[in-house]
């Protein structure tokens, strides 16, 4: 009995020692990460199909939006519709107009669950449209897709978003304070 156990523990520990990738552990999907939202097929190193871009903190717990609003020059919005303390920010930018509704807000608050060895989270929502992000971890990041869909002529007739995004850190919402400042610079600057 007690090498069974003992074997389970070392089965255990190797098991965990691996980077998360789909199928695996969801809970290493916390973090800071580089996000692309694409029209095609896409990668970091390459500009082609780039729509919306930006920086995505997924936290493992929920916080307030004070966590993050006092400290920026515009507010966070809420991304997502149902009752909930956010665990995630975004500051994106939009590359190309009218493909997506990801970027329609600039600065979100959103709240990321996993079903099924998937990681869901939205971009964007109002009463009739809404972005929704389904993803799987990847070795260096999340992998996914995105769409915009509405109700009446909120429906958009975009097609899928290919969504890729880039872990470059722990989770840490400074990196979101930091892009809203980083954007409002940019923003005087071009004016």
């Amino acid at each position: 009995m007690k090498k069974s156990f003992v074997a389970s523990i070392g089965l255990i520990v190797t098991f965990s020692a691996h980077p998360a990738v789909a199928g695996e552990c969801l809970s290493e999907a916390p973090g800071t990460y580089e996000l692309l939202v694409c029209k095609g097929p896409c990668s970091f190193e390459s500009s082609t199909n780039i729509v919306v871009k930006g920086v995505l903190v997924l936290t493992a717990a929920n916080f307030e939006p004070d966590a993050l609003n006092p400290f920026v020059p515009e507010p966070f919005e809420y991304a997502y519709s149902f009752n909930d303390d956010p665990n995630g920010c975004f500051v994106v930018d939009t590359l190309v107009q009218n493909k997506t509704y990801a970027g329609i807000i600039e600065l979100g608050m959103t709240h990321w669950s996993d079903y099924a060895d998937q990681i869901r989270f939205s971009l964007y929502t109002s009463p009739d449209a809404w972005h929704h992000v389904t993803a799987t971890l990847t070795h260096d990041g999340l992998a996914g897709t995105g769409g915009s869909s509405g109700a009446g002529v909120a429906a958009p007739g975009y097609d899928r978003d290919i969504i890729i995004a880039r872990r470059v850190g722990p989770p840490n919402l400074d990196r979101c304070v930091e892009a809203a400042w980083v954007r409002q610079q940019k923003r005087r600057h071009a004016t």
